[in-house]
């Protein structure tokens, strides 16, 4: 609470002074010492990130072969050094990593030491990759993980080796070999684009809302073809959790063949789980192999089982009752939805939505089919892992205490909705593709499931300490390195995970979790939840160490997005010119001019970093032009100290700016649906309902009968910029009404001074939106009218409740985080 209170009182006190990194000063530096001052940034955390790594590397939990019982394995120092390399070798990654990006994109000069640089800096970072994948991961590798079957050609290690610190140096080696080695190999891949200066072919931007082409079949059939791949990919990934070790500890290859051979007791008393090491049956004979063949995962009476399947004498596949609803959770819900959207593609009759008042928003029978499917999944899920589930093998021979039982179940509950949250945050997520909903709208998702995440997270903490009370170590091992838990004391996860949650519950509970923090305070709500989430991913992945079975499919997915992401925004931009305009009301606009980078649909947007402005930032913003030779964006400054003011001042002051481009985004729109397509825009809303407005115009659909634009805005001088859009209107179903909302001007009609000044068809005064669009539409088939909408939080609202109760299709265009 100090800490946020701090924070907020030195924001409001100056918004340019330093917050949370030294990279903020670089504001006021020229782009070559912002990169130089990115690199040391980088060079810092990478001295951090790989001191505390070979600090904990010290540990006696590296080289003690068979550890003994009550021995700890680390001390407070090498603790410390665990931390350092949690939080800050991540960070040295990303900021490297966005180092070598800048660095691609300055390749314009053609300097040969640029390019040398530039290509040592990737050898570099894949070289490491490589390093610690086959030096830490080798004995992974040696079978590929995956196909290590057979227990009697994979045999354990005479004398042992450390087995957990084995295995986590085989994680954290192979983390790094894919992370590094995938993503820097599509750097690589930019690099070569634009030293080989490749474009794309181009389409006609005119034929894309032709008769003969219809986006958004096309797109759905293209998107049934990725939905198969990525089912395939799940399907597989799911195979592999049927025999693997569901714990990160045993992923060596011995442990691996142990695990794929290993049975479930037949028993119903457990006799087998409850046998000595010595009289069980086993798989291996070494003297120092202690792994049973048989385990029991449930207890008796339980309602759901595992499910086992002999496919040979040293395999068999166990098919766990919490992987089995995850993963038919994802296909079933996805193969739904698909088909729903297939069949809403000829099925046009618009389905009225429900407002829910606690939320106050209206919600689709979608979204509440998808409630549905996760509140059972979350049924199923407690029920296992609160009355099924044998923990640790307690079961014959022990009984937990009730506080432990609660505390797992609540932590596992967290894992669950910290898989899915993972799924809507890609840009180029299979959410999208699935469910027909863009990156701006499935972002609440992200969010409702963010809350739950921290909700059961801190049930889980709770519910900890009751645990810790019952055993007698309550308060000491919240705050004790090493922990006084006999059994868990040689357990570092549970002291790093302590830590790294409470940075997330200020960093992301609090800064993300508020919308004054999102809106107000971007980069602090921004740079946070990106420092605590590469922190909390691998925290997670250690601490419940079956926890990889349902975070990788996401993690999987949000690293194929960020490589694409690495692909496009490598593309040469041209800046034709950058404009400050005076809107003088309306606020000041920078227009920005530049070559078209790629094809897009009218309505899509696109990422935009400028690197003289912030190295780092990435923010949205609509094409606004429909133009076959260019793109612009219409840019409203939000204040001094923002991205977008000091993009303005930029402007006004005519720096010459780079300017790299992430996009389009956003889903085509299947206008060829409709007979009545009404635009309705707010004040610089106007960007998306411009470029749909003037497609419209240039290739109007065969069955569309009326196509309207209302704008409302304040100020005359940002009603011209529609002076193409509204002039010469041709005859037929085009038309548009523009309002100027401003009380400094009469109610009954312009001044005659200014008329001239104003685009046509320019009214005064705010218009009544549902009556206004109710005669427009007369007596047309709702489910034939579309209403699309961008602008401020209150023109929507009332858009939205006038197509629910008209029964129309409707569609909103927002960027709010």
């Amino acid at each position: 609470v100090g800490l946020v209170y701090f924070t907020v009182q030195h924001i409001q006190a100056s918004r340019r002074n330093i917050l949370l990194f030294p990279l903020a000063m670089t504001r006021f530096a020229s782009l070559s010492q912002r990169l130089l001052l990115l690199g040391l940034l980088g060079i810092l955390l990478l001295i951090l990130g790989v001191g505390g790594l070979a600090i904990f590397q010290t540990a006696e939990w590296f080289s003690v072969g068979i550890y003994p019982d009550g021995w700890e394995g680390y001390d407070q120092g090498q603790f410390v050094g665990l931390v350092y390399f949690t939080v800050c070798f991540p960070l040295a990654f990303a900021v490297l990593f966005s180092l070598l990006q800048h660095l691609t994109r300055k390749l314009a000069a053609r300097s040969v030491a640029l390019h040398v640089l530039v290509l040592t800096l990737s050898c570099i970072f894949c070289g490491v990759g490589l390093v610690f994948g086959i030096y830490w991961a080798a004995d992974f590798l040696e079978c590929m993980g995956f196909a290590c079957l057979d227990d009697s050609k994979y045999r354990p290690y005479d004398p042992p080796k450390p087995e957990a610190g084995w295995g986590w140096q085989i994680i954290v080696g192979m983390s790094l070999f894919l992370s590094m080695f995938g993503i820097i190999v599509a750097l690589l891949c930019s690099f070569v684009y634009r030293r080989l200066k490749i474009t794309d072919i181009a389409l006609d931007n005119q034929a894309l809302l032709s008769p003969s082409t219809n986006p958004y079949r096309q797109n759905l059939r293209r998107e049934w073809f990725l939905y198969f791949i990525f089912l395939a990919f799940l399907i597989l990934f799911a195979f592999f959790t049927t025999y693997l070790p569901d714990n990160w500890e045993y992923f060596t290859s011995d442990r691996i063949a142990q695990t794929a051979h290993q049975r479930v007791d037949p028993s119903p008393d457990g006799y087998y789980c409850n046998l000595p090491f010595a009289q069980t049956p086993k798989t291996c004979t070494a003297p120092n192999c202690k792994f049973p063949l048989y385990m029991c995962p449930e207890l008796p009476g339980a309602t759901f089982t595992t499910t086992t399947y002999q496919l040979a004498d040293y395999w068999t596949i166990k098919i766990y009752p919490t992987n089995l609803f995850f993963f038919l959770f994802l296909i079933l819900t996805s193969f739904l939805a698909m088909v729903y959207r297939s069949v809403r593609s000829v099925y046009t009759r618009n389905i009225r939505k429900f407002y829910f008042a606690p939320l106050k928003m209206f919600i689709s029978v979608g979204e509440v089919a998808v409630f549905l499917s996760i509140s059972t999944l979350l049924i199923l899920w407690t029920h296992y892992w609160a009355v099924d589930h044998n923990y640790n093998g307690y079961w014959p021979s022990s009984t937990p205490f009730q506080s432990e039982v609660i505390s797992r179940m609540f932590g596992q509950i967290a894992v669950m909705f910290m898989s899915l949250l993972m799924v809507p945050a890609a840009r180029d997520s299979v959410f999208s593709l699935v469910f027909g909903v863009s990156w701006e709208e499935g972002i609440k998702y992200h969010r409702w499931l963010g809350v739950l995440f921290l909700l059961s997270a801190l049930a889980h903490m709770f519910a900890n300490w009751c645990w810790y009370h019952d055993l007698g170590v309550f308060p000491q091992d919240i705050i004790d390195v090493p922990m006084h838990v006999q059994y868990s004391i040689d357990n570092f996860t549970v002291p790093l995970t302590n830590i790294i949650f409470w940075l997330t519950l200020v960093g992301i509970g609090v800064f993300a979790g508020f919308e004054y923090f999102r809106r107000n305070h971007f980069e602090l709500f921004y740079y946070a939840h990106h420092v605590c989430y590469s922190a909390l991913i691998p925290a997670v992945l250690w601490h419940a160490a079956s926890s990889w079975e349902f975070l990788l499919p996401g993690v999987t997915l949000w690293f194929i997005d960020r490589a694409m992401r690495i692909y496009r925004s490598a593309k040469p931009i041209q800046v034709f010119s950058i404009t400050a305009l005076n809107c003088q009301e309306a606020g000041q606009i920078t227009e920005i001019r530049c070559q078209k980078p790629f094809d897009y649909y009218p309505g899509q947007y696109c990422f935009i970093n400028i690197a003289e402005i912030s190295l780092l930032e990435w923010h949205p913003f609509t094409i606004s032009t429909a133009s076959s030779t260019e793109i612009s964006f219409h840019i409203k400054d939000m204040g001094p100290g923002t991205f977008t003011g000091r993009l303005h001042n930029a402007a006004a002051a005519m720096n010459a700016l780079t300017i790299a481009v992430d996009g389009p985004y956003g889903l085509p729109m299947d206008f060829s649906k409709y007979k009545v397509v009404l635009l309705v825009a707010g004040g610089i809303g106007i960007t998306p309902v411009k470029s749909i407005f003037e497609s419209l115009r240039e290739n109007p659909p065969e069955s569309l009968r009326i196509g309207h634009m209302l704008w409302i805005a304040r100020d005359i001088s940002l009603l011209r910029l529609m002076d193409a859009s509204t002039q010469d209107l041709p005859a037929g179903p085009f038309s548009a009404a523009l309002f100027l909302d401003n009380p400094a001007f009469s109610n009954q009609a312009l001044n005659p001074s200014i008329q001239g000044a104003v685009p046509l068809n320019t009214h005064i005064g705010r218009p009544n939106i549902p009556l206004g669009l109710n005669e427009i539409v007369g007596d047309e088939k709702p489910e034939d009218v579309l209403l699309f909408v961008c602008g401020p939080p209150g023109i929507a609202a009332i858009c939205e409740r006038t197509a629910n109760d008209q029964g129309w299709h409707f569609h909103t265009e927002t960027f709010a985080l």
